[in-house]
């Protein structure tokens, strides 16, 4: 399989077919997991400093800390995706989704810079 030109992705014009490889998401994926753990370290950081009564103690409580803010996490965001499933198959309702989706990122990430 030919990967894309560069001229093809620089102008947005990816086959489907091009998107078959994983290769493409391989670093998204990575990115992703460093990107959603970042602030839960910080969170438990916070969280963690006065059960410290050793280290062992401290990473202990960390790792359950973190570990139950993953598992709310995804919970949340199956009952969101289970909510949302039937509005996500009209076309209309899932471009307006997507689109206020979209927003909300933008919004947040805009007020993460500059706040």
């Amino acid at each position: 399989m030919n990967a894309p030109s560069a001229e093809t992705i620089r102008r947005g014009l990816v086959r489907p077919r091009d998107l078959l490889s994983n290769k493409p998401y391989r670093w998204a994926g990575v990115l992703l997991v460093i990107l959603a753990l970042s602030p839960l370290l910080a969170l438990s950081d916070t969280l963690i400093r006065p059960l410290a009564k050793s280290q062992y103690v401290a990473r202990t409580v960390g790792g359950l800390i973190i570990a139950g803010m993953i598992v709310l996490i995804h919970l949340g965001w199956l009952l969101v995706g289970a909510a949302l499933s039937r509005a996500l198959q009209h076309p209309s309702w899932s471009r307006a989704i997507n689109v206020t989706l979209a927003a909300v990122l933008v919004a947040t990430t805009a007020l993460t810079v500059l706040g």
